[in-house]
This record gives structure tokens, sequence and C-alpha cells, in this order.
């Protein structure tokens, strides 16, 4: 026998062995030989097969009802009330005394030979006026501003550590960081930076939520429950 008879009849010995293994019958389903049988290609998992992840638990809390429920937000209320009233109290007389200047100056002739007189002391109260109530507005204003802004900062932590407790993967609210930047800035400017601000505070864009997903008052009972007001 030469090398190429000998080579050709190796081949064909391989070759039916190969097909006898393939022409084995499939066991039938639930036989012994069927639960230990293997395909011959291992197929691919299902693409979400690995993935255990739990859907995303997601929450809002309505920040319009913090800034007017809160502890911390009734106590700002109360403390610039009483910035009003002091500040009333300083400007009320100015403010008589200029009214009764402008009525005197309203009922005169306007050649008469007082009235240059009466007309400058009624600017001259008026100034005086505007030098007290200008600071007093724009301070007011700033405390205002201020007061809000360590609210809405009490309130972000909060809002994280509870959804933490919770499981809460994400926290929607009715608006992003509301807060300008006020440097530099005089009375005029706060006073429309904070008109402003507070729009944003109101402004609502969640549409439904159920009551399992809102944690307002979850994060209003936390935010009570701090010490001091």
């Amino acid at each position: 026998m030469n090398t190429k008879t000998a080579l050709l009849l190796v081949l064909g010995v391989l070759a039916g062995v190969a097909l006898v293994h393939y022409a084995k019958p499939t066991p039938p389903s639930g036989s012994p030989a069927a639960s230990t049988a293997r395909p011959a290609v291992d197929l691919p998992a299902p693409a979400d097969a690995s993935d255990s992840r739990a859907p995303a638990r997601i929450a809002y809390v309505d920040l319009a009802t913090v800034f007017v429920s809160s502890k911390q937000a009734k106590a700002l209320e109360a403390e610039l009330s009483k910035c009003k009233a002091q500040g009333f109290d300083q400007l009320k007389p100015l403010q008589l005394e200029g009214d009764k200047l402008g009525e005197q100056l309203k009922n005169m002739a306007k050649d008469a030979p007082e009235r240059p007189a009466l007309q400058t002391q009624f600017e001259q109260k008026a100034r005086e006026y505007a030098q007290i109530a200008e600071p007093w507005e724009r301070d007011l204003a700033m405390k205002r501003f201020k007061g809000r802004e360590k609210i809405y900062v009490l309130a972000r932590s909060t809002i994280e550590r509870i959804a933490k407790e919770r499981g809460v993967d994400m926290v929607l609210s009715d608006i992003e960081d509301p807060r300008p930047d006020m440097t530099g800035a005089n009375s005029e400017q706060v006073i429309q930076a904070f008109e402003s601000y507070m729009g944003k505070v109101y402004r609502k864009s969640v549409l439904y939520s159920g009551r399992d997903a809102d944690l307002t008052q979850p994060v209003l009972d936390a935010m009570n429950a701090e010490p001091g007001s």
C-alpha cells in the first residue's frame, strides 16, 4: 500500500465516524439523556439576561410648598414682617411731613411769594425719605433673598437624604436652581431678581405624580424637625 492510498483510507474512516456521531437521534424531551445534552454551539444569552438592575425609582418635591409651609419659611416671613414694621415706623413721620407740605403746595397759588421756600422744604423732605427708604428696601430684599436661598439649600440636602433613605434614584422638582448672582446689584436689581426667582419657584412643570411619588410632606417633616427656626 502506497502513501497516497493509506491517506485516503484514514480520511474515509474519519468521515465515517463523524457521520455516525451526527446521525444519532435526538433524545426525547424530559429523558435523562436530554437533560445532559448540549447544543453544538453555545447560544448567546438574551441581551438583558445579565442586567439584574431594578427599574429606577423617581419621585418629585413641590418646592413652592416648601417655601411657604416649612417652619424655616414661616420664621423668615415673621422676621421680614418685623423689619417692615420697623422701617415703616421710621419712615412714617417723614411721609406725614411730606404729605403735609405737598398738600400746602397743592392749595397754594403758583405766584405766592412763600411758594419757593415751601417747595424747597418739600424737596428736602423727599430726599430725606429716599435716603432712608432706598437702603431699607434694598436690605429687606437682600434679607428675603438670602433667607430663601438658605431654605433652598436646606431643602436640597434634605431631599437628597430622604431619597437615599427611601431608595429613590431620581427626584424631580418644578424648577432648576433659581438663584441668580447678586454681586454688586443695586436695590432695584435685587427686587427684580427676587421677583424672577420666586416666579421660577412657583412655576409648575410636573403634570402628574402618584401619591407614593410625592416626597413633599416627608421633606417638610424633616425640615420642621431641624433644630432652631
